[in-house]
């Protein structure tokens, strides 16, 4: 079977440790794809509002960062799917756009270990931790500090990466 790693997230700017986290989430998993999947500005703004951080890079030119980065191993690709809109920024509903276009494929969530609190929060989270396996890389391997929910199918990297 077909696995696909989807790497969500703001991508405010795109990174070298984005690109490192995706990468070994793939080979860690031997994936034949994965995704880098931007959210759109309106999303970017509220979360840098949040933080109280001033920088924020357009769509567009996050999008070209993107496709650069992507230039660099031919199994990545770009999604547009939320910066064009794609159901109002809801996580379940972006992964089952890629499902749908990747009926074979067995899809795997990569995400920063501090953003696995918040996954069962999230729109439709039980149908999505059943549907999807998720990937956490962290700074270290000690993920006692987190308290893991019930059906998250986890597999943890530990990358050593900052995304800062």
């Amino acid at each position: 079977m077909k696995r696909i790693v989807v790497f969500t997230g703001s991508f405010n700017p795109p990174t070298k440790a984005h690109l490192a986290a995706l990468t070994t989430a793939m080979d860690k998993i031997s994936a034949d794809a994965g995704y880098f999947v931007p959210v759109a500005g309106k999303y970017v703004r509220l979360k840098m509002l949040e933080k109280n951080d001033g920088i924020i890079l357009s769509d567009n030119i996050r999008l070209s960062m993107l496709k650069a980065m992507a230039k660099t191993d031919d199994r990545i690709k770009i999604s547009e799917f939320e910066l064009n809109g794609g159901d109002s920024f809801r996580t379940y509903n972006t992964f089952c756009e890629i499902r749908r276009e990747n009926p074979d494929a067995e899809i795997y969530h990569l995400c920063g270990a501090d953003k696995l609190r918040s996954i069962p929060k999230w729109f439709n989270a039980e149908d999505f931790l059943k549907e999807f396996k998720t990937i956490a890389f962290c700074r270290n391997s000690n993920l006692s500090c987190f308290n893991l929910s019930a059906g998250i199918k986890l597999y943890v990297i530990a990358t050593g990466l900052y995304h800062r």
